[in-house]
């Protein structure tokens, strides 16, 4: 049992990536939460499934996060339905993984607009007034690939790191109507993502990360990846923008 609690009872967010991994757990502390919560991603089933105990509170779509026509859709209809977004994570993204002498540039420039560009274009709807209230919080789950150089995730660490350098901007940008930008870097964790880079690259990242160098085992869990998204989401943060919270086990300290 958790010893934080939150209560979210009143409040919208979307959840772009809502149907495994990191972003099904960060939704479903959400909906625990007492919040209303319009899950994303590409298999809209799956969801419907996952989230069945939830039907009051959630709203599922099938969206692909490079169709701005469908996201607008989405949107709108959540809001007529639920009422305008207090926040949103965006946790949707996809693995580039290999080495320079198999460079794959059209898998580059995929793994970038899904990771990257669709990151700026949800922000850019989820700060819209027609979309969100004011003083909403905004969370964008990034990496520490983005932080350190790890062989074969050239074009994953630098559409994070590129995520990083633009929520520095972005952050100022948008508080001037007092949203919130903040990002949060895990390290490695055991998700359907980092499950599908190892069987595609061959490259056992979990393996190669369990040594000292994580100080507190390398044992992380989409769960302690929530618990700071839920923090940055809460009112406890509201003097907390432009900043990435560090969930590594002590990874990049060591």
């Amino acid at each position: 049992m958790s010893e934080v609690t939150f209560d979210f009872k009143g409040k919208n967010f979307a959840v772009a990536g809502a149907s495994s991994g990191i972003g099904r757990q960060i939704a479903t502390d959400l909906l625990n939460a007492g919040a209303n919560v319009l899950a994303l991603a590409r298999r809209k089933e799956l969801m419907d499934e996952i989230y069945a105990d939830y039907a009051a509170q959630v709203i599922t779509a099938k969206v692909d996060v490079r169709d701005q026509e469908n996201l607008d859709d989405v949107l709108r209809n959540f809001v007529e339905t639920k009422g305008k977004f207090h926040g949103s994570v965006y946790v949707a993204g996809v693995g580039g993984g290999s080495s320079l002498r198999l460079f794959d540039e059209e898998r580059a420039r995929y793994v970038m607009d899904v990771n990257f560009f669709g990151a700026i274009r949800f922000l850019q709807k989820l700060t819209g007034a027609v979309y969100v209230n004011r003083n909403s919080s905004h969370v964008w789950i990034t990496s520490i690939a983005a932080h350190c150089g790890t062989q074969g995730v050239a074009m994953y660490g630098a559409s994070k790191g590129a995520m990083l350098s633009a929520l520095r901007s972005l952050a100022i940008e948008i508080s001037k109507k007092k949203h919130r930008l903040n990002a949060v870097s895990p390290g490695w964790i055991t998700t359907p993502l980092t499950a599908d880079f190892s069987e595609r690259t061959g490259i056992d990242e979990s393996d190669k990360y369990a040594n000292d160098r994580y100080l507190l085992g390398n044992d992380g869990r989409p769960e302690d990846v929530s618990g700071a998204v839920l923090f940055l989401l809460s009112d406890l943060a509201r003097w907390i923008t432009g900043t990435d919270v560090i969930v590594d086990g002590g990874y990049l300290s060591s």
